[in-house]
């Protein structure tokens, strides 16, 4: 099996929480942003309503919106 098919199988098997999770961090790691979480409760593995997932805050005081989401 390829890495980047034991990577999809892999992601097919984890939950939006623990996705949306993944994503901040990688997110976080590739752009210097700032990224902020407000799709997660804080220290729990349970998600909150709304959108947007996050938002990266820029240097130059604006905001990036993200919303994560997986098929």
């Amino acid at each position: 099996m390829s890495k980047i098919n034991q990577i999809e199988k892999a992601l097919k098997e984890i939950d939006a929480t623990v996705f949306h999770k993944l994503m901040d961090a990688y997110l976080a790691k590739h752009y210097s942003y700032r990224i902020v979480s407000n799709g997660t409760k804080l220290g729990e593995n349970k998600p909150t309503t709304g959108t947007p997932d996050s938002r990266a805050e820029l240097d130059n005081d604006n905001y990036v919106f993200i919303l994560e989401f997986a098929h």
